[in-house]
């Protein structure tokens, strides 16, 4: 059995800062790795509730999974476009899966077990008691809503959200915000090392989507409030903001009826909410529906739920215009690019004042053995008159609609 120490000395000393840091304690400085290790052995060992509470939700979420397996036995989980914090520390096991795999394998290694299991519980719920996990849940809700904001704007909205419920006591948000691993794990810069900015867990690179607002024009930011902030932050990793909307409702009621629910109901909603961001992705918005055409009872069902996820792709806020919506703005439209089944390709009218004469074989009508009788063709020469009264050659007037 591997102990906490000798499973720490394979960190380097800036990782063994990270984790220290990431999990609320302040690392002694100019001390050997060894010092290191030895100082983060006892506050994992001593501190375990304290340690355990500067983790994000999804972390104790996957911390309690991978507890209910049991130490050093891997469970396959589906990869999410971010890892857990516990993934980007090292302090689970993860075998990764092969290229055309939608599946990795974790584990919790048994040191960190042995000490978690008991204080978990606990743990979770002194960060629920103490407002944490709603804190978190309302900061990740307006980076999912504005993708990106400067670091200060950002700081002056929790402020406003935490005096809402602390009123004027000041010093406790200041407390609360610097314990939120939102501020330490999604503070970020522009490539030029100018901006200070926060984005969401979501996003790879800021840099397409301050691309985009210079070239829409969008610098106003959309108002939202706390609530709706919650809600676009509750469900990590798969967030879907605006659920709560008719279009929202649309778009789920659909996905239901294409046989979804459970895990891969949420799945596809955060699918849907990430494709329709960039116009980039939008070939692939429909894919849910597409993929399960067959499930369908009826045609004019199927053709319902593309326009569901168009409408909800137009009436999402989205990151490239700081939170609005391309029904707002005009900009980033989706089209589902459906034509009515029922309803018959546009052409040239025929004047409905006139009727070609009934076709008789008397007439000199040919009729083709083996040709319906509809099929018949009247004969008249191209440079004569239509027999329409138009004016013009039967070849430029009705004889060009016939073959």
């Amino acid at each position: 059995m591997t102990d906490l120490k000798t499973f720490l000395q394979e960190y380097t000393k800036p990782e063994l800062a990270d984790i220290g840091n990431l999990l609320g304690f302040d690392m002694p400085r100019f001390r050997t790795k060894a010092g290191m290790v030895s100082a983060l052995d006892n506050y994992l060992r001593t501190r375990p509730s304290e340690w355990l509470s500067h983790l994000m939700e999804r972390d104790l979420d996957q911390m309690e999974s991978l507890i209910e397996t049991g130490p050093d036995k891997y469970q396959a989980v589906e990869y999410a476009d971010y890892p857990s914090t516990l993934e980007m520390l090292g302090l689970v096991r993860v075998i990764e899966g092969d290229e055309n795999s939608d599946f990795k394998q974790i584990c919790l290694p048994r040191p960190i077990y042995e000490i978690a299991a008991p204080h978990l519980r606990k743990a979770r719920a002194k960060r629920e008691k103490s407002g944490q996990l709603a804190l978190e849940r309302v900061a990740l809700g307006y980076l999912n809503l504005y993708g990106v904001m400067e670091f200060d704007r950002f700081v002056d909205l929790m402020f406003d959200y935490l005096e809402g419920i602390l009123g004027a006591d000041y010093a406790k948000m200041r407390d609360m915000l610097q314990e939120s691993p939102v501020l330490k794990l999604f503070r970020t810069y522009d490539e030029n090392g100018d901006g200070d900015y926060i984005c969401s867990p979501c996003i790879d690179k800021i840099e397409y989507i301050l691309e985009d607002r210079k070239e829409f024009n969008i610098t106003e930011f959309k108002h939202f409030t706390p609530e709706q902030a919650l809600e676009a932050g509750t469900g990590a990793p798969f967030f879907t903001p605006y659920l709560s909307s008719p279009e929202g409702y649309a778009l789920e009621n659909s996905l239901r009826r294409a046989g979804y629910s459970g895990y891969d109901l949420v799945k596809e909603l955060y699918e849907v909410w990430i494709c329709a961001q960039s116009d980039a992705d939008f070939e692939d918005l429909f894919y849910a529906i597409e993929n399960r055409a067959d499930h369908f009872p009826s045609e004019s069902n199927y053709y319902e739920a593309l326009h569901a996820v168009e409408n909800f792709a137009n009436s999402v806020p989205k990151w490239s215009l700081c939170g609005k919506s391309a029904d707002e703005t005009g900009c980033l439209k989706v089209s589902a690019d459906i034509e009515d089944p029922y309803e018959e390709p546009p052409g040239e009218d025929i004047p409905i004042h006139w009727e070609m004469p009934a076709p008789t074989v008397s007439d000199g009508y040919p009729m083709p053995y083996g040709f319906p009788f509809s099929l018949t063709v009247p004969h008249v020469a191209k440079d004569d008159p239509c027999p329409c009264g138009s004016g013009l050659l039967y070849g430029q007037c009705h004889g060009k609609y016939l073959s």
